[in-house]
Order: structure tokens, then C-alpha cells, then sequence
């Protein structure tokens, strides 16, 4: 029984630590402002302001790339619809999505690698590699 609990606290310790680092090295980010194409994107977006329909033809060719994707756009207009123009809950669900990715490249890796226990240290650092890499901030 001692033995189960070990094998399940050590496979829990990966996933909880990238949890917490994600958070802790984003969290300073969560009330930075609309930078770049977030202007053209979220804050001059009119098309956002409303959930559905969730596919539109883009209107100009500044929110082209926003409003042809139907994912990105449902959660801007989500962000939208709870928040407004609030910044940090466009960072915050940014944020939350960039640690599930962490996470499911952590479980791919480890099922690619084959799922034992040895092979924790490999999928958690090739997670945690991408999930703090600036390149994908």
C-alpha cells in the first residue's frame, strides 16, 4: 500500500510542477497591456463583441486572421463577454491555455516514451523547456 502511494505521489509531482511554475513565472504578465496585434485584434475588434455567429467572413484585412479562425475568435468573444476589455482575463485564459499545452505535451511525451517511471524526467523537461521558452511567450 506504501508502495502504491509513492508511485502516485511521484506521478503527480511533474504535472503539479508545471502547474505552478507556469503560474509562476506568467503571473507578472497578467495586468500587462494590449501589446502589438492585440489592438487590432481584441480592442478595435467589433466583431468580438459578440459570440455568435462563430464563423464570419473577415470584414478588413486587420482582423482577418482572427475572425477566419473560429477557435480564436469564440475565445475573444468569450473574453468579451465576461470581461470586456479587461486585460487580465485575456491573459489569464491565455495563460491557462499555454500550461493545458505544457501538460499534453508532458503526457505525449511520456506515453511516446514509453509511460514508465524512468522516463518522467525526460517528458517533464521537454515540457517545462516549452512551456518557459520565451519564444513561445
Amino acid at each position: 500500500m506504501n508502495t502504491l502511494r509513492q508511485i502516485a505521489a511521484a506521478s503527480l509531482w511533474p504535472p503539479l510542477a508545471l502547474v505552478l511554475i507556469g503560474i509562476g513565472v506568467y503571473a507578472n504578465a497578467l495586468s500587462a497591456p494590449f501589446i502589438f496585434d492585440d489592438h487590432p485584434a481584441i480592442v478595435e475588434n467589433e466583431d468580438i463583441r459578440e459570440v455568435l455567429p462563430l464563423w464570419r467572413a473577415p470584414e478588413t484585412s486587420a482582423r482577418s486572421s482572427i475572425n477566419s479562425r473560429p477557435l480564436v475568435r469564440l475565445s475573444l468573444a468569450l473574453n468579451y463577454t465576461y470581461g470586456a476589455l479587461r486585460v487580465e482575463g485575456y491573459h489569464a485564459v491565455n495563460l491557462a491555455t499555454h500550461i493545458a499545452c505544457a501538460l499534453a505535451l508532458y503526457g505525449l511525451m511520456l506515453r511516446a516514451l514509453g509511460g514508465r517511471a524512468r522516463e518522467r524526467a525526460p517528458a517533464f523537461c521537454a515540457a517545462l523547456l516549452w512551456l518557459v521558452h520565451p519564444l513561445n511567450s
